[in-house]
């Protein structure tokens, strides 16, 4: 793409961001690094142990000792992410037969266990044999993590079971959920798919006829893969309307920020629980656009100011310019006020500023993105037990849980396998 912003950008990114030019590490010195990430760290921490032989699917829990337990509930996000987590590393070169076994392990439950044969659709969450749906009710973010993950099997496998229940779920998403008034979807629905009355907090903790951001990013990164396997009209029309979503309508213009929840109509929420900024999703939004544009042949140019002012809100409120990283958020307009860095804002920070370098040429945005992986390998990743710590503070000590409903393979091995993507594309040129 290779466009420039020119000298006023790099100026604002330079002031904000605390980094100096100097001279790059090298690509080739980057995917080394990002290749140990992937096949040293994260991989061995996760394969063959979340692989639930017994009960079928994936084990999303460990005990203090670090024991897998097998007997845990199974929920679709956690399941469609980590099928997807196989299915890209098979894909994208790092895997082999036993990890794509891993995947067609993980495709069988999700489609035998997690499916809801009667109204269509995947339950929230059933118990460890996948026999009863303890969460039965139906949630925007699990379908789109559905459909993102069997998008990426699609492409990996072709296989026709696969297609048909993709199909299948899109068209039960655009009968039922689809908001055909002020765009986007409805995201909480009761099983049966009718609609929860006002006072029913959805199983993300949202009131019931609200929107969000975070819902509307999945569903955007869904979308772009499911189109890019499909190529169907229909898929595509969707797609390019939640572009116009996200880059303008889940976007606070004035502040050029994504905050959490909106109305039916787009109208922000407000207050002190609404009006906050979560940097990761301003990172993640702008990478998950350049994609979608791409994959949907849409010129990425028009939308180059909206990416450029996404990041330099996250670069000026919740970036470390000392040390690398971002915090977690702050309230709008303001400093970041959690300051501890969560490893999956690290990962879309990772994807982020490498996309927009290829993007831009900009060496400010590969000198970021340098300091991020530095933070990465020095205090986010657990070299001694394997995977990332959920949060690292100031001090360098991380902690908390390793493994659990929101945080499988997904986060961090996208990342990683998207910046070698990116870094293979650019030593190409």
């Amino acid at each position: 793409m290779g466009m420039s912003w020119g000298v006023c950008s790099a100026v604002v990114l330079l002031l904000w961001c605390g980094v100096c030019w100097g001279q790059s590490a090298g690509l080739a010195d980057h995917r080394a690094q990002l290749k140990q990430l992937l096949m040293e760290n994260i991989l061995p921490f996760w394969y063959p142990g979340v692989v639930d032989e017994q009960n079928g699917g994936y084990r999303l829990q460990r005990d203090s000792q670090g024991v897998w337990r097998a007997g845990e509930p199974k929920g679709v996000v956690a399941q469609a992410q980590t099928l997807w987590f196989f299915s890209r590393l098979c894909r994208a070169g790092y895997g082999d037969e036993v990890h794509l076994e891993a995947a067609r392990h993980g495709f069988a439950f999700l489609r035998e266990r997690l499916w809801d044969e009667v109204f269509g659709g995947f339950f929230w969450q059933v118990n460890a044999v996948g026999k009863v749906a303890v969460k039965p009710h139906k949630h925007l973010f699990g379908q789109a993590a559905a459909l993102y993950a069997l998008s990426e099997y699609i492409h990996l496998t072709g296989d026709e079971q696969a297609l048909v229940l993709a199909r299948a779920l899109f068209q039960v998403l655009e009968k039922r959920a689809y908001d055909g008034e002020h765009g986007g979807y409805r995201e909480w629905f009761r099983r049966d798919w009718e609609v929860f009355p006002d006072q029913v907090k959805s199983y993300m903790g949202m009131p019931p006829a609200s929107k969000s951001m975070r819902t509307h990013l999945y569903l955007l990164e869904a979308l772009t893969a499911y189109y890019e396997v499909s190529r169907a009209s229909d898929v595509r029309q969707r797609l390019v309307e939640l572009i116009v979503i996200q880059s303008s309508k889940a976007v606070r213009d004035e502040m050029w920020a994504c905050t959490k929840v909106y109305d039916r109509d787009w109208t922000p929420l407000s207050g002190a629980g609404y009006d906050r900024v979560a940097y990761g999703r301003n990172l993640e939004n702008i990478w998950a656009l350049i994609d979608a544009c791409q994959v949907a042949d849409i010129d990425c140019a028009p939308l180059a100011h909206r990416y450029l002012e996404l990041f330099n809100y996250a670069a000026h409120y919740g970036y470390d310019k000392s040390e690398g990283g971002f915090f977690v958020s702050g309230p709008l307009g303001q400093e970041a006020d959690e300051r501890d860095k969560v490893w999956w804002v690290q990962a879309e920070a990772l994807a982020t500023t490498l996309h927009l370098y290829r993007f831009t040429g900009d060496s400010i945005l590969l000198t970021v993105f340098e300091k991020v992986l530095s933070w990465v390998v020095h205090f986010q990743v657990d070299w001694q037990d394997g995977d990332w710590h959920w949060r690292a503070g100031m001090d360098g000590g991380g902690g908390g849980v390793k493994v659990g409903p929101w945080k499988g393979p997904f986060r961090n091995g996208r990342a990683v396998m998207e910046c070698l993507e990116v870094v293979d594309s650019l030593q190409e040129r």
